[in-house]
């Protein structure tokens, strides 16, 4: 059994168990429940630190996870309707001059008052918590 989890960075666990060097199968249960338990706490640990560094609380987080499953599996919902779509004549290049690549998936947010801005904070957290996990997007306000 191989327990390796590339996301953790700095702690890179890989831990190796022979069966055939285990003659005994609840010994062998045993000591794989002790490790997946210590990988688990490693995780869990890692959480913490990164949450801190972010300045972030678990609410946080668990709303940016909400939002990357928007991102990653889009809605129609979300989308512009069929009409304006269709009528989009430029293309992704059309993005450059805006300093957009358009290679990365796209979240818009207007900002019409000045109350808006916790909203604003919020989704510069979002980004920033995303792209450690991996998610990268292009935040437009």
């Amino acid at each position: 059994m191989s327990l390796a989890n590339p996301r953790i960075g700095l702690m890179h666990v890989r831990i190796k168990i022979c069966k055939d060097a285990i003659k005994e199968r609840k010994i062998f249960l045993i000591l794989r429940g002790l490790i997946q338990t210590r990988a688990f706490d490693l995780a869990w640990a890692h959480c913490q630190v990164e949450l801190r560094h972010l300045h972030l609380s678990a609410q946080d987080a668990h709303l940016f996870q909400r939002l990357a499953a928007y991102i990653v599996y889009s809605s129609p919902d979300l989308r512009a309707n069929r009409i304006t779509l269709s009528a989009n004549r430029q293309g992704q290049s059309a993005l450059w001059r805006f300093g957009i690549s358009g290679d990365n998936p796209i979240v818009l947010a207007t900002v019409a008052e000045i109350e808006q801005l916790p909203l604003v904070r919020q989704l510069l957290a979002a980004q920033s918590f995303l792209r450690l996990k991996g998610l990268e997007f292009d935040l437009i306000l």
